[in-house]
């Protein structure tokens, strides 16, 4: 049990990283994307890209890009998400057997999948092609997916 709920911690944590990653570019986005011209904007998100996480005023032994931070936080969402699945006794049988589908667990879980792919996808091109439409796309999937977390708990 204890080890569920150091996933459920370590779940709920990346889900918080991951929602002020987004908001951190939403708000960067939405602040300057009027002020700046397309070459300005791209030298900024290709800064912003680059940067180190934490802060170089932070004294830590290793440092992540911005676009790292994503990706990681993106791989521990995933991975603990399967464990917490599996502990609560999800099998691979029961995914290929469409038993799952039946109920209204299994359709949400479906539709929480799809949109991980999307939000995969959408990270992959933010991350090489950064433009506003798409970080918009990445919150509303974002928040979309959190809602679809609460409809599997409850």
């Amino acid at each position: 049990m204890a080890v569920y709920l150091l996933a459920v911690y370590l779940h709920m944590i990346a889900t918080v990283f991951w929602v002020g990653y987004i908001l951190f570019w939403v708000i960067l986005v939405g602040s300057r994307v009027r002020q700046l011209k397309t070459p300005e904007l791209a030298q900024l998100w290709t800064r912003v890209n680059e940067s180190s996480w934490p802060p170089i005023l932070m004294f830590l032994p290793y440092h992540l890009k911005l676009r790292a931070l994503g990706w990681c936080t993106l791989v521990v969402l995933f991975l603990t998400g399967g464990f917490i699945l599996y502990y609560r006794g999800l099998t691979f049988q029961s995914i290929i057997s469409g038993e799952l589908y039946l109920v209204k667990f299994g359709q949400v879980l479906v539709a929480k999948f799809v949109l991980l792919i999307g939000l995969a996808i959408v990270q992959l091109l933010v991350t090489y092609r950064p433009s506003p439409r798409l970080i918009y796309l990445q919150l509303l999937t974002t928040l979309s997916m959190i809602g679809l977390s609460v409809l599997l708990v409850r």
